[in-house]
């Protein structure tokens, strides 16, 4: 079975690494454009570029979908298949019709929950205990596609955004290989997905990672948990921000304001009060600086017991 991979970030690296291993023969792979890193504004491809290039299978970057060159690039291969994990571009229909089978999407939830963009963060940051992996067929609504295999995840209450993404990764390609072999074998039965049950989820913003003190313990440390460790819940210490990595309640009740820094506890950290708690900070990542433990920002800035935290 002759296979285009779309895929651009480390979440799509396990699943294309998978296929690759089963056998399966990959015939192209397409990926977002080189862009400009880091302070020296360098060209930086995409780590799925730099597999493609490693394995000596062809790479292709296009930067407009709709081009026809690209589409008719496309059909030299000759595809049976197309799989679309974390790419980052909407495929047009143009597209998603070259393969003879079409093009499937490896989604993590379980459709038609959290269709969109950022199905990891949402699940954490709503405190979900499971989520999963969804295989769909794709068609030109978001991920509106009828469903070919779905396995539900269970998520740990310590994962973060980084953790429950390596974790989701390596059991994408689990639920790809399952999948793909009931494409091949002609034996996958795609059922439509209950669109009255569809939620969807939406782009980060800045105002979505500040952290409002003001909130519940269990809202503030989902909030850290999903953003942690880039972009990074914040808030700000003295004028100056610093992204705050997930808590621990140590207190179900307060009677400090919000925000307000009750204790600094040695060899562990900085406690502050919530709008219903007080929690332990384990680590922080002050403006310009490297990640610390919250006792190393204790022992640097000394905060005092009666400061606050945030705005």
């Amino acid at each position: 079975m002759k296979i285009c991979f779309f895929g651009s970030d480390e979440f799509s690296l396990h699943p294309l690494e998978a296929l690759c291993e089963a056998g399966y023969e990959i015939a192209c792979i397409i990926t977002k454009p080189d862009a400009k890193k880091g302070r020296g504004h360098f060209e930086s491809s995409t780590i799925i570029a730099d597999f493609a290039e490693k394995r000596h299978i062809p790479v292709l970057k296009p930067k407009n979908l709709k081009e026809d060159s690209f589409r008719k690039n496309l059909k030299l291969f000759q595809l049976e298949l197309g799989i679309v994990c974390s790419y980052g571009k909407i495929l047009p229909k143009t597209i998603l019709d070259v393969p003879d089978n079409g093009c499937i999407n490896v989604h993590p939830s379980l459709l038609p929950k959290y269709r969109g963009a950022t199905p990891v963060e949402s699940a954490l940051i709503n405190g979900e205990e499971t989520t999963g992996v969804t295989i769909f067929q794709m068609n030109e609504a978001c991920d509106a596609g009828d469903i070919i295999l779905q396995k539900e995840f269970i998520i740990k209450p310590d994962d973060d955004r980084q953790t429950l993404k390596q974790s989701l990764s390596y059991f994408a390609a689990e639920v790809l290989l399952q999948a793909v072999a009931l494409i091949k074998e002609k034996t996958a039965q795609p059922t439509p997905q209950d669109d009255s049950k569809a939620t969807y989820t939406r782009l980060i913003k800045k105002e979505d990672l500040q952290i409002d003190w003001t909130s519940t313990s269990r809202n503030i440390i989902n909030q850290t948990r999903a953003f942690w460790p880039v972009p990074g819940a914040r808030t700000t210490f003295r004028g100056k921000t610093i992204a705050i990595a997930p808590m621990s309640e140590i207190s179900s009740t307060t009677e400090y304001a919000p925000g307000t820094i009750v204790k600094c506890v040695k060899n562990q950290g900085v406690c502050v009060a919530s709008g219903d708690g007080i929690l332990m900070l384990s680590e922080i990542k002050p403006e310009g600086k490297k990640i610390m433990t919250s006792w190393q920002f204790a022992c640097g800035c000394m905060p005092k017991p009666g400061e606050k935290l945030g705005k």
